[in-house]
C-alpha cells in the first residue's frame, strides 16, 4: 500500500495483482494509470476539453468581456459563454460515442 505524503506517492503505483505501473502483467499487457488517455482519440478530446475550458476562464474571458456588440439581443459575453458551453456539450457527446465505447468482448454491468 503506497504511503501518501504531501501529495506524492512514496512507492510506485501497484495494482491489485501486485504489478507495478509500466510493467507487463503476465506478459500480455502493460498496466497504465487510468488518468492518462490511452488512445489518440482520447488525447485529442482531452486537448479539446482543455481549450473549451480555458476559453471561459479568467484571462481570455476578460478580453471577451471588453467587446460590446450584441448577439441575438444579448451582450457578447453571454453569446461567448453559450457558444463554448454548446461546443463543450458536443465534445462530451462525441467522446461518449467514439472514445468511451465498450468493446463487444468486454463485460458490461
Amino acid at each position: 500500500m503506497p504511503i501518501i505524503t504531501h501529495a506524492r506517492i512514496s512507492t510506485p503505483y501497484v495494482n491489485i495483482d501486485g504489478v507495478k505501473e509500466g510493467q507487463k502483467d503476465m506478459g500480455t499487457k502493460i498496466v497504465r494509470s487510468h488518468f492518462l488517455p490511452r488512445t489518440t482519440k482520447g488525447t485529442v478530446m482531452v486537448v479539446y476539453f482543455l481549450i473549451c475550458y480555458l476559453m471561459v476562464e479568467w484571462p481570455i474571458l476578460r478580453f471577451a468581456n471588453k467587446i460590446h456588440p450584441r448577439i441575438a439581443g444579448t451582450t457578447f459575453l453571454y453569446g461567448w459563454l453559450l457558444i463554448w458551453y454548446i461546443l463543450f456539450c458536443i465534445g462530451a457527446i462525441i467522446t461518449a460515442k467514439y472514445v468511451w465505447k465498450v468493446k463487444k468482448d468486454e463485460d458490461t454491468w
